[in-house]
């Protein structure tokens, strides 16, 4: 009779990249949504996530950004982050993530009373 001995298999741990497909396509589609953006509207004005109801929708994505994202490099969602433009990074970060590329330009964006406010440009 054979001594069986209890083998440890190791379970190697996918990444969030591979576990979570669908999920981080439905995060990517609600933050496309809070910056409406559209098939035939491709990008974003930096002073867009200046505004205090886009900033407080994806301040309540965080947690779904920690649980199907790699965060742990992304300085504006580390504890006692003091980032500047937060939720800029942020944006950034998961178009990153998603290999999605963008152009950054610099722009100066006219409004109604005809002041104009300088301000980056992101094209998808």
């Amino acid at each position: 009779m054979e001594d069986t001995k209890d083998i440890k298999i190791k379970k190697k741990k996918l990444n969030k990249n591979v576990r979570y497909i669908e999920e981080r396509k439905q995060v990517l589609q609600k933050i496309y949504d809070i910056l409406n953006i559209t098939e035939t509207n491709k990008l974003f004005y930096a002073f867009m996530l200046d505004q205090e109801n886009v900033q407080n929708k994806i301040d309540e994505m965080t947690e779904d950004f920690r649980k199907y994202f790699t965060t742990s490099k992304w300085p504006s969602l580390r504890k006692n982050s003091v980032a500047n433009q937060k939720h800029i990074a942020i944006v950034r970060s998961i178009l990153k993530e998603m290999d999605i590329t963008y152009k950054v330009a610099s722009y100066r964006y006219r409004n109604e009373d005809g002041s104009c406010i300088p301000t980056t440009i992101y094209i998808l």
